[in-house]
């Protein structure tokens, strides 16, 4: 009996080694390993009188499943390639990769499940059988090396659950955006109003408004062509209007001629965002000529104010290029008297300084600055070296990572919050050389350009460093170089870190360089854009009752519900009566009024004006009239489309009622005015 066990067992580790093996190694192979194995073992069972041949054959369904899967994907490459086996295009591997996703997708969770199943239990590798119940004898005591095929096998499922997981994360993650989006929308589209069911007999309405986790800055060129009028710019907490390029001697503007009919700035207040001007020099020389020559910052001073005050704008942003550690003292001079003529004006103007990845010359002295300004914006827009990489990297061994550059200014002393992190839509293209194989920066490529001509080319993330990069192929397929750039999915994690370390925010160069894909402004809404609740109430649901269908009861139903609406405006849960009933109404004080209009008319052209209902019919018509002035108002007061009017978004909790009787009292006091102060001098001064 333990003989018989002995070979079971063996059996079927060695049947199971062998179909892993079967789809890591080539046909032929395998059928010699096969061979092989099973003339060691000096176990010689016949196909026909294998007991266990109908397990085996059920237990190869992973196999008949990876079989059939190979045949699919051969299927694919054949039709992408056709004939011609000696060119596949990019495009035909994006077309290949999109056909496997729409596959996945259909068959993630199986395909999940199928790959958890692959991974060979440790259990199955021991050594040694223990056996708790001494009753029963020990088995024989089974040595076996690991199969390297097995390690092989789990290492290959250990790296596929994390990224088939991750990639069911990130789909959950788009769900959950769509939503916000979703309802973002609603609110910037003025629908803030909404109402939930909370259980049988509870509903809650309340009302939304948008706020900012941190501050949105959108860098935007005065020369730019990309006008982000797609763009909802309610996402923005401020516009950087750049820029204001100094003339070192005369302290005024160059190739600056778009300030005063810029569109960018009147569409951007509109949104209640705020708008702010660069200024700005091109190299170290004329930043040093500027800051020595006083004339000319005075000059700057005196004018940067006039330019805000034209279009009432609210700070200027200082981004001055190669200052040193001799111009320090001189710059911190310079921000204190711009600093003290702002703070003069009644509108408290904001003061911006951009600052460098690494203050390698210790150009800044940032503690004094810090009283002297609002905000600090850390600039990633521009690579600080030639070396192949991405532009903003978010961490690595060098200086000029982001949390390296935000670690150094924060050990000074300055508060997180005053701290922006500026980033750009454009991406570092880098071109390499075919004899040297090295690679030299080329050009800056915005994010749109990126998008549009290298659409179908495959994607690399480097998540520990946070960017996207893209192989440059010339038509031979050769690798020319490579672009280097910030996607949805780097531009989340810099955002994360922005908000997790508690920065002030993000600024975006520039405005319009994704003109045309919408995901990266969707991205910046959904980080940095908070939904906040501005009122709420909790409404019972009553239980229904028949409706009485008779006219009284109709007229009934609705006066009182008027009445509620009319005496608690701002409480939402009077808002039920039927909004025909009140036009109703209206309708036939009109008509009527202009009935005994006509009526009266008439009769006093036929009898004269001693006819005998001629007052009461004027008394009649009084009243209507008033009646229908008093109705209008009722239905103005009770119009949610009308703010500051009765019920509305900012509703005033005062009841129709008391406002009628202020009105009518400030009439009558009026009247009273009137009559004893104003027609007294009226008469005396008729009098001959």
């Amino acid at each position: 009996m333990p003989k018989t066990l002995f070979c079971l067992i063996y059996y079927l580790i060695l049947s199971f080694n062998y179909s892993f093996s079967e789809v890591k190694s080539n046909k032929n192979f395998l059928r010699s390993e096969k061979n092989s194995t099973l003339q060691d073992s000096a176990i010689v069972l016949k196909p026909k009188a294998n007991p266990l041949k109908s397990l085996l054959d059920a237990l190869k369904f992973k196999k008949n499943a990876i079989t059939k899967e190979q045949q699919r994907v051969k299927l694919l490459i054949e039709k992408i390639i056709k004939k011609d086996t000696s060119l596949v295009t990019v495009k035909n591997l994006e077309d290949f990769k999109r056909e496997l996703a729409e596959s996945n997708k259909e068959q993630f969770q199986t395909l999940l499940d199928l790959i958890k199943e692959l991974k060979i239990s440790e259990n199955s590798q021991s050594t040694e059988t223990v056996v708790t119940d001494p009753s029963i004898p020990k088995p024989f005591k089974l040595t076996k090396e690991p199969d390297p095929n097995d390690k092989y096998i789990n290492d290959l499922v250990d790296k596929l659950i994390p990224i088939l997981t991750n990639n069911k994360d990130e789909q959950e993650k788009k769900k959950d955006r769509q939503q916000q989006l979703k309802l973002l929308r609603e609110v910037y589209s003025k629908n803030s109003a909404h109402i939930d069911t909370i259980n049988d007999s509870t509903l809650m309405k309340y009302r939304l408004k948008l706020g900012h986790k941190a501050e949105v800055l959108g860098i935007y060129p005065f020369d730019s062509k990309n006008i982000p009028g797609d763009y909802n710019l309610s996402t923005l907490s401020t516009l950087i209007y750049d820029r204001y390029e100094i003339d070192p001697i005369t302290g005024l503007p160059r190739n600056f001629n778009r300030w005063e009919d810029a569109t960018i700035i009147n569409s951007v207040k509109d949104a209640g965002a705020k708008v702010i001007l660069t200024v700005n020099t091109n190299n170290s020389l004329e930043t040093a000529k500027f800051l020595t020559n006083v004339t000319a910052r005075k000059k700057l001073i005196a004018n940067t104010l006039d330019l805000l005050e034209q279009r009432d704008a609210d700070g200027v942003n200082i981004s001055l290029t190669g200052l040193n550690k001799k111009l320090r003292p001189l710059f911190v001079e310079f921000i204190s008297a711009l600093s003290k003529t702002y703070r003069l004006k009644p509108k408290q103007y904001q003061i911006i300084i951009t600052l460098p990845i690494y203050d390698e010359n210790n150009a800044y002295d940032i503690t004094s600055l810090d009283d002297l300004t609002d905000r600090f914006i850390i600039d990633f827009s521009k690579k600080p070296n030639n070396f192949p990489g991405p532009i903003a990297p978010l961490n690595d061994d060098s200086d000029y990572s982001i949390q390296s550059s935000v670690s150094r200014y924060l050990n000074i002393g300055i508060p997180p919050y005053k701290f922006i992190l500026g980033l750009t839509y454009y991406g570092a293209e880098f071109e390499r050389n075919n004899r040297s194989g090295v690679e030299n920066f080329k050009r800056y490529i915005s994010y749109s350009q990126i998008r549009l001509d290298h659409q179908y080319a495959p994607v690399s993330y480097n998540k520990d460093q946070a960017f996207a990069s893209i192989e440059t192929r010339n038509d031979q397929g050769n690798l020319t170089g490579h672009i280097y750039y910030d996607n949805e999915n780097s531009l989340e994690q810099k955002y994360d870190f922005v908000i997790q370390n508690g920065l002030g925010g993000v600024a975006i160069r520039d405005l319009g360089a994704d003109e045309g894909y919408g995901e990266l402004w969707d991205l910046l809404a959904t980080k940095f854009i908070s939904i906040d609740t501005v009122s709420q109430e909790l409404i019972p649901i009553k239980p229904l009752k028949a409706k009485d269908l008779s006219i009284w009861g109709f007229i009934k139903t609705n006066s009182i519900a008027y009445y509620h609406a009319l005496q608690y405006p701002c409480d939402a849960k009077h808002d039920t009566q039927d909004k025909r009933f009140l036009g109703l109404i209206n309708l036939i004080l009109g008509l009527s009024s202009i009935i005994i209009i006509i009526v009266l008319i008439y009769q006093i052209k036929d009898k004269g004006e001693k006819w005998k209902w001629k007052k009461l019919l004027i008394k009649i018509l009084i009243v209507l009239i008033n009646l229908f002035i008093i109705t209008i108002f009722m239905w103005l007061y009770i119009d949610r489309r009308f703010p500051w009017f009765g019920s509305g978004e900012n509703c005033i909790p005062v009841s129709f009622v008391r406002l009628l009787i202020v009105i009518f009292i400030s009439i009558f006091i009026g009247s009273v005015i009137m009559r004893l102060l104003i027609f007294p001098v009226i008469k005396q001064d008729e009098k001959p």
